[in-house]
């Protein structure tokens, strides 16, 4: 159920890689077993209220109903999310997840997520490097990968 919530959140659309390309459910499954275990009871009761609300509405399971009903029922969580006061907004299931969502699209391959760099792909970001020139901070450049394993063709990095 957690993948249906994901590629919701990012599909593979056409826009870029979507939830299962860039490794997002793994990368949180590891987190949730390690460094972010605490979040582990956001994620059940999120995930049970989800599949809840879409059996009282649609009568199926979230992973169940088309992607229209289920980003209907996404979007109510958020509406009711966002008007909760701040100070109990740390446990909210989908600022949990998009925080999580965020860490595994833009990080550190390294750490599981944004596989291949394809995260990066999405901003234009080619690579970290330590240090960047002023040649390379110009907006009308090129920005060619260092690392052979996230070799792809150039982008321009903004228009």
């Amino acid at each position: 159920m957690l993948e249906a919530v994901l590629n919701r959140i990012v599909p593979d659309d056409g826009n870029g890689a979507g939830a299962a390309e860039l490794g997002l459910l793994e990368f949180i499954r590891a987190r949730l077993s390690g460094p972010r275990a605490a979040a582990v009871a956001v994620y059940v009761a999120g995930l049970a209220d989800v599949d809840r609300r879409t059996h009282e509405r649609y009568g199926h399971g979230f992973a169940d109903v088309c992607p229209a009903e289920q980003d209907d029922i996404l979007s109510s969580i958020e509406s009711e999310e966002a008007a909760l006061p701040p100070w109990s907004r740390g446990a909210a299931f989908l600022e949990t997840v998009l925080r999580d969502v965020r860490e595994g699209m833009f990080g550190d391959p390294a750490y599981g997520g944004n596989r291949d760099g394809r995260g990066w792909d999405l901003l234009g970001y080619p690579d970290p490097r330590s240090v960047w020139t002023e040649a390379d901070q110009r907006m009308d450049v090129v920005i060619i990968p260092l690392h052979p394993r996230l070799a792809r063709p150039p982008r321009k990095v903004l228009p």
